[in-house]
């Protein structure tokens, strides 16, 4: 047995963000770029190239892939156009997602403008 803390993404690396790497904090992140998915980048466990938006970040150096879900919170709180939320901060949150019988942790983006405080128009 180890005196360090367990770490999961070091016990199990990814290039990819995941729910486990939050430490079930929020974390506020600055938007780099995006970029669809890259088929040998963005693979996801089953093999297949994952879909969605593929956000970078100033902090980070790992890849974020946005799905629908939180595209669309991007969206309201910056606009539709990825292009305009470069430069901008989201705050990511630890979650919980069903998907079929099962309930899987996921990363969700808090609906709230990380410089202004402020709820979109939409929330």
């Amino acid at each position: 047995m180890s005196n360090e803390k367990f770490k999961f993404s070091k016990a199990y690396p990814s290039d990819h963000l995941r729910c486990p790497d939050l430490e079930d904090k929020e974390v506020t992140l600055t938007i780099k770029a995006w970029e669809y998915p890259d088929e040998k980048k963005d693979k996801g466990a089953d093999g297949q190239t994952m879909k969605g938006t593929v956000i970078l970040f100033n902090e980070s150096p790992k890849r974020f892939v946005a799905n629908v879900t939180n595209y669309q919170s991007i969206k309201w709180i910056y606009g539709k156009d990825p292009d305009e939320w470069v430069g901008k901060k989201i705050r990511l949150r630890p979650d919980k997602t069903k998907f079929g019988r099962d309930t899987l942790p996921c990363i969700r983006i808090v609906n709230v403008n990380p410089e202004t405080g402020e709820k979109p128009e939409a929330w």
